[in-house]
């Protein structure tokens, strides 16, 4: 009996897992030009990482890995000439704006899956650069939500931010 109870614990564990993960501790309002706004935080992300793009409610595409300094440019390349949402003020977030997209309660992702769906398991990008080491950025690893000291030269992925 105890193995049949734990068999089905591990099943619905599992379950729940590969189930598409919401935040526990945030309420996301859905726009439908692909942008979500963090109530909490007053800030409106894209839903996709920059490579993709949002049609038919999901992320089409591949996203795409960038260097720090490629995706500095970047972001200033996709503003002045495609203006996502309607917006062309979007920038690479901090790292503590980054962490607050973090859904502690998921992992593998470690984010809210409705409001960003297809976010890799992977690195984003922050424009925090580390005071001591100029050759350094932040970048918060979705895999379980931790942030990390990266090398600006390493290829990561990039979610973007506006302040509303």
């Amino acid at each position: 009996m105890k193995s049949l109870i734990l068999l089905l614990a591990s099943v619905a564990f599992s379950l729940q897992l590969s189930a598409a993960c919401v935040s526990n501790k945030h309420e996301f309002e859905e726009n439908k030009n692909g942008t979500v706004i963090d109530k909490k935080s007053q800030l409106m992300w894209m839903k996709c990482s920059l490579g993709t793009t949002w049609e038919n409610n999901t992320c089409t595409g591949s996203a795409l890995k960038y260097d720090w300094k490629s995706a500095v440019y970047g972001v200033n390349i996709l503003n002045e000439y495609t203006a996502p949402g309607g917006h062309n003020d979007w920038r690479l977030p901090t790292a503590k704006e980054l962490e607050t997209i973090v859904a502690s309660n998921c992992i593998n992702p470690a984010i809210d899956q409705m409001a960003f769906p297809a976010t890799r398991p992977s690195g984003y990008w922050s424009i925090t650069e580390d005071a001591s080491y100029n050759l350094g950025a932040y970048l918060v690893f979705f895999l379980h939500g931790k942030p990390y000291l990266s090398n600006k030269q390493a290829e990561w992925y990039v979610r973007l931010v506006r302040n509303l």
